[in-house]
């Protein structure tokens, strides 16, 4: 199951949720809490997508699609835990859920590198394709509808 998150992510959702494997943009070292990592990382079942070289605004901090190749295969292995992930929590922009926040904050992948954002778009809808989902708001309310419509996902996967 995938679920689309419109809003903030928190670091309680993802400690509420371990069943859960909430994606992030991250950047190849696994450091720094700017951005999504200061509520996701750390977490046991937060997952990392490359999006950026370095933890900082240096020019050479960014992925650019001059080394697209290099880069493309360092994301393709960012996606491995969730090719076996029974839902997966993906930040959207809006409610249509048409495209995810991933790499679009501090790492500026859909300016620096738009052919690599493409990529990680293409990646998480491999991911997406022949899973149910579901578009989640980020209010406490919605949180709780969500507990239970996971509980019973999982019960009719078993």
């Amino acid at each position: 199951m995938i679920v689309y998150v419109h809003g903030n992510i928190k670091r309680e959702h993802i400690a509420r949720f371990r069943e859960v494997s909430f994606v992030f943009g991250d950047n190849l070292r696994r450091e720094g809490y700017g951005g999504q990592a200061r509520e996701f990382r750390g977490e046991p079942n937060a997952v990392g997508i490359y999006t950026k070289v370095l933890p900082s605004r240096n020019s050479g901090s960014y992925f650019s699609d001059e080394q697209y190749d290099y880069f493309a295969t360092r994301m393709d292995e960012s996606f491995y835990p969730l090719l076996t992930a029974k839902i997966i929590a993906v930040p959207v922009i809006d409610k249509t859920a048409k495209q995810t926040s991933m790499g679009t904050g501090l790492a500026l992948l859909d300016i620096k590198a738009p052919r690599l954002y493409a990529h990680m778009i293409d990646r998480l809808e491999q991911i997406a394709k022949d899973r149910p989902h579901i578009i989640q708001s980020s209010r406490d309310e919605d949180w709780d509808r969500l507990k239970t419509i996971i509980q019973l996902y999982l019960r009719t996967i078993k």
